[in-house]
């Protein structure tokens, strides 16, 4: 019996690879443009503020999580297709192509996106703590699903894996888009009174933009497409989730250059000012 491998099995393979590939470079690739766009952006205009800090620690662990992802991802690809002089010498696709690693990296990333999402809705809400309660519970829920099988067992006992996060996630970031965007609307910040409707418009988008990735990964696993799924979900969740961010910050700082019809201040006004601010260093970065 010959050792050649069936060829439809070979070009059912080499699909998926390419899938994989298509998939990481694209997200990728723009990723890796916008935020450093964003990045010197926001280090040129507001590196005098007070809480830029924070926001320039959320703009690079957005960016090295994906970063790490997209290196182990391209790692996992070359050792599936390595052909030499027949197809005898053909590997396969049975190596694993959704390893623990990258279902680790890939949750740590949904975590730090969630979880500053929810901080940035407790801070528009004025710190009221019951606002943000489900929020919360969502996305500590994240690590039950993710990191407790890991010190005894397997990522396998779990292979709904992603029929459980992502709709913790995604319920989490709609729930969150709402709660900032009824905030901006409802609320009396005077320093967005000129500006309230582009800013909604972008705070709306960007986590729509996350959502809608989230939403369709989710459909197709639940769907029959688990495999697929498996395939892209890691690199495509992090880095649309990290391209969503850095499209929020890159057009919120922007605004403030190009957007001239703010409400004019005089010395005396100054202070109640500040204080009707919206307190989000995100949504600060148009005022």
């Amino acid at each position: 019996m010959s050792d050649t491998p069936d060829l439809s099995y070979v070009f059912t393979c080499i699909k998926r690879l390419e899938l994989r590939v298509g998939v990481a470079s694209s997200l990728y690739g723009m990723l890796f443009i916008l935020f450093f766009v964003t990045l010197r952006t926001v280090v040129t205009q507001y590196h005098a503020r007070s809480n830029i800090g924070i926001l320039l620690s959320m703009l690079f662990l957005t960016f090295v999580i994906p970063t790490v992802i997209f290196a182990l991802t391209m790692r996992n690809i070359s050792t599936q297709l390595r052909p030499e002089n027949s197809l005898s010498a053909f590997n396969g696709c049975d190596i694993d192509v959704d390893p623990m690693y990258l279902r680790i990296l890939f949750v740590i990333e949904m975590f730090i996106l969630d979880t500053y999402t929810v901080y940035r809705t407790w801070l528009i809400h004025a710190r009221a703590n019951k606002i943000i309660i489900a929020p919360a519970v969502l996305s500590f829920a994240l690590f039950d699903p993710a990191f407790i099988p890991i010190s005894a067992f397997s990522f396998r006992i779990l292979p709904e894996f992603y029929d459980v996060v992502l709709p913790i996630s995604l319920v989490l970031n709609v729930l969150c888009t709402t709660l900032i965007s009824r905030r901006l609307i409802k609320a009396q910040f005077e320093a967005l009174q000129s500006s309230r409707a582009m800013i909604l418009q972008f705070v709306i988008v960007s986590g729509g933009l996350y959502s809608v990735v989230l939403f369709f990964l989710l459909i197709g696993s639940l769907g029959g497409w688990g495999d697929g799924v498996s395939l892209v979900g890691p690199i495509a969740v992090s880095s649309v989730g990290a391209i969503a961010f850095d499209l929020l910050v890159l057009q919120l700082a922007l605004t403030k250059a190009l957007h001239h019809h703010f409400v004019p201040l005089d010395e005396a006004g100054l202070e109640s000012f500040e204080l009707k601010r919206t307190s989000d260093p995100v949504i600060d970065l148009a005022i």
